[in-house]
């Protein structure tokens, strides 16, 4: 429920940010001219902005998942031969034992 406040409040605020700047411009590079409304310039640009940035972080967080796979598995791998030397300890401590109760035997 609270995802659809929130996104509610963003569609009311996008509304009006169109509304408040619907004045038409033109943009211009080189030989390239577009004109369109202002705010879906500033849209345009955020989006591209946001496509740049994805784009420069996403090696960087694929290397980070790649590195945490990596240590995930050595944690696995580690955490079984430790609980394999726990049970080598546990019976090696059992046959110790063995021996001192049939000692008073003999």
């Amino acid at each position: 429920m609270i995802y659809f406040i929130i996104s509610l409040l963003i569609a009311i605020g996008a509304v009006i940010f169109a509304i408040s700047n619907s004045q038409i411009i033109t943009i211009q590079f080189l030989t390239w001219q577009f004109e369109g409304s202002l705010a879906l310039i500033l849209v345009i640009a955020f989006v591209v902005g946001v496509i740049f940035t994805l784009t420069a972080t996403i090696p960087s967080y694929i290397k980070l998942f790649l590195k945490t796979s990596h240590f995930k598995k050595k944690l696995y791998t580690t955490e079984a031969e430790n609980s394999l030397k726990q049970k080598e300890i546990e019976k090696r401590k059992l046959e110790e034992r063995k021996p001192e109760a049939q000692s008073p035997q003999e």
